[in-house]
């Protein structure tokens, strides 16, 4: 029961959240258009879209939350199947995957330009959603081990 909760709340909750972002508020190139686009979603969010799209809402929301979001989500994920279990080559991997992914897609964009534009702010968000996601998931597990919770 505390693992549903732990993922409704730690995984599912930050993908939806950052989705609805990019789908009410990013512009219509990205993935995820096409993906409603396959799921004939398009025609209604168009119409959803064109009031979203005025809305005043901070950069940061609008580009840097939803990459954080992802991170966390994935960190938590892999974290809560992972930290529990004894040291290994698979564990660490597993564990710092979502770092490298999203952070490090940052780092190399500071390296090779021609990848994105990189971006402190979204640097630090990624490092400190992944932080979070490891520190809460470690204590959950603590108190699942424990049977506290």
């Amino acid at each position: 029961m505390y693992k549903e909760i732990f993922y409704i709340v730690h995984v599912y909750a930050p993908i939806v959240i950052g989705a609805l972002i990019y789908t009410l508020f990013r512009e219509d190139v990205l993935l995820i258009f096409r993906i409603y686009e396959q799921l004939f979603f398009s025609e209604w969010l168009i119409h959803i879209r064109e009031s979203t799209m005025h809305w005043d809402v901070s950069s940061y929301v609008r580009y840097t939350l939803p990459d954080a979001l992802w991170v966390y989500a994935f960190a938590s994920f892999l974290c809560v199947k992972w930290v529990g279990e004894p040291t290994s080559m698979w564990r660490t991997t597993f564990i710092v995957l979502p770092f490298l992914l999203g952070p490090g897609s940052e780092v190399a964009q500071f390296i090779f330009p021609t990848l994105g534009t990189f971006d402190v702010i979204d640097l630090y968000s990624m490092v400190l959603a992944y932080i979070a996601a490891y520190s809460v998931s470690k204590y959950v597990q603590k108190e699942w081990y424990h049977g506290e919770k």
